[in-house]
């Protein structure tokens, strides 16, 4: 009887410690399991696998060179080196330089495109004695075109100036110019200044001048630009040159307000 009982007691002690044992082994290796899926401080950068920390990490060195390279040789559609993630409304990336970074191009300012950013500007230079060698006539110099797209409305700024030499050595040489605009309803060149301006050359002389006027809103269409220019002498044949320059704005863009 005595026996019988001991042997129960050893049999369910031999019993216990096994499903102890097994206990201790699942909890060992399931333990070590979880553990592998979250990283702690200290421990090694696991690749191919997502690391979990709640503190930063620093790469810190002193080499004449970048410090970290990603280079992804897929030629997927969406295939790209690096891929930055964020909770809304908070910035993907932050830096302490100001220095300008070569290649480093942003498709939008403000969520607009450059093209409705509202500001282009052109200049375009002639020499005088090429395009404004026919006396009393209005001679277009200088020539910038403008395209307004379809569903779009322009104001263009336009500033005209030049120099010239009055060739004669006996007659005052009187110059009228303008800025113009040509194309739309503008079937010839028209000054967009309330009115021609005029300086006189004297005998052998150049002078200089220099005006500008505004266009708009302009709808859809191709304008001519230009400095026109009238001399009631030839004049003179040398490097003077006729510049125009155009300032294009999108109606459609209000400008800053300026207090």
């Amino acid at each position: 009887m005595i026996r019988s009982a001991v042997s129960k007691v050893m049999w369910v002690g031999r019993t216990a410690a096994a499903v102890f044992g097994l206990a201790l082994v699942l909890a060992l290796v399931f333990g070590v399991a979880t553990m592998a899926l979250a990283a702690v401080p200290g421990d090694p950068f696991r690749l191919g696998q997502t690391n979990g920390i709640d503190a930063m990490s620093t790469l810190v060195g002193n080499v004449a060179g970048p410090m970290l390279m990603l280079d992804n040789n897929s030629t997927g559609a969406g295939a790209t080196a690096l891929d930055l993630r964020v909770e809304a409304g908070k910035p993907p990336m932050k830096v302490n330089s100001a220095t300008k970074v070569t290649k480093l191009n942003a498709d939008s300012l403000d969520g607009k495109d450059s093209t409705a950013l509202g500001v282009t500007i052109k200049t375009i230079h002639e020499r005088v004695s090429e395009c404004a060698s026919t006396e009393g006539v209005w001679n277009e110099c200088a020539r910038v075109t403008v395209n307004v797209p379809a569903g779009k409305t322009y104001h263009v700024t336009a500033l005209s100036s030049f120099s010239a030499q009055n060739i004669s050595e006996t007659d005052r040489n009187a110059v009228n110019y303008c800025p113009a605009i040509r194309g739309g309803s503008f079937p010839v060149q028209t000054c967009i200044s309330s009115a021609p301006d005029a300086i006189t050359i004297a005998p052998d002389i150049t002078s200089a001048a220099a005006m500008s006027g505004e266009a708009g809103p302009l709808p859809a269409g191709t304008y001519t630009f230009s400095t026109v220019i009238n001399p009631n002498l030839p004049l003179g044949f040398n490097t003077n040159l006729a510049n125009t320059t155009v300032i294009v704005r999108d109606a459609s863009v209000p400008g800053p307000r300026i207090n």
